[in-house]
């Protein structure tokens, strides 16, 4: 409990929100506007560090091996984008031997006159 309150009583940004609603709101269609401004204001900063954070310790490590924080030895993340990586290139392989196959299959038709079954000359 303590730990949540304390921010409430300490952090700058509530002191300076209390002093504007006490000393300039006088009614209270302007302090639900005040205070719904402070949430949005709140949530919005809160938000962004937390996908700032989020994108330092996990997106950079695991897509691209950058590691800033140094956390990849705990979370192994890096291995992760190497996997990641490795699956790419082997889709890729498997793509162009498919693409291969099809046209080898169609030079064949073409030699020996077969048509797939629904087409037409």
């Amino acid at each position: 409990m303590y730990l949540g309150a304390k921010p409430m009583v300490t952090g700058y940004d509530h002191i300076l929100f209390l002093f504007g609603v006490v000393f300039s709101l006088y009614k209270m269609k302007e302090v639900g506007v005040y205070v719904s401004h402070f949430a949005v204001g709140h949530s919005t900063a809160i938000t962004a560090a937390s996908a700032v954070a989020i994108l330092v310790t996990v997106v950079l490590p695991a897509e691209y091996n950058i590691d800033p924080t140094g956390i990849d030895g705990v979370l192994g993340l890096a291995e992760m984008g190497e996997i990641k990586s490795q699956l790419a290139e082997e889709a890729e392989a498997d793509r162009l031997m498919e693409l291969e196959a099809e046209e080898q299959s169609s030079l064949m038709n073409d030699i020996l006159g077969l048509r797939r079954r629904g087409t037409r000359a």
